[in-house]
């Protein structure tokens, strides 16, 4: 349930891992087989990321601030709690 009066503001943006696993899964599911389960492909992904370096990682750290950064810019403004105890 949600409070009366709140405001949903949407869905978070990805982060690293996020954007990481979104770009591997085809390749992992073409490679290893339609069979797989989607915990085994989970694991396959985690383990991919696991094996980066950190300057590897860095990419997808890039992509995440500037999915949070235009996330931010079109994010609605929250109500101040002044407002919200007036109405």
């Amino acid at each position: 349930m949600f409070a009366r009066g709140a405001v949903l503001l949407g869905k978070r943006p990805l982060g690293p891992y996020m954007f990481f696993a979104k770009e591997k899964r085809p390749s992992v599911i073409q490679g290893e087989g339609a069979n797989l389960k989607i915990t085994e492909v989970a694991k396959k992904i985690g383990e991919m990321w696991r094996a980066l370096s950190d300057a590897q990682k860095q990419e997808y750290k890039e992509r995440a601030a500037s999915a949070a950064k235009s996330a931010a810019k079109s994010a609605p403004k929250k109500a101040s709690n002044s407002a919200a105890k007036k109405g």
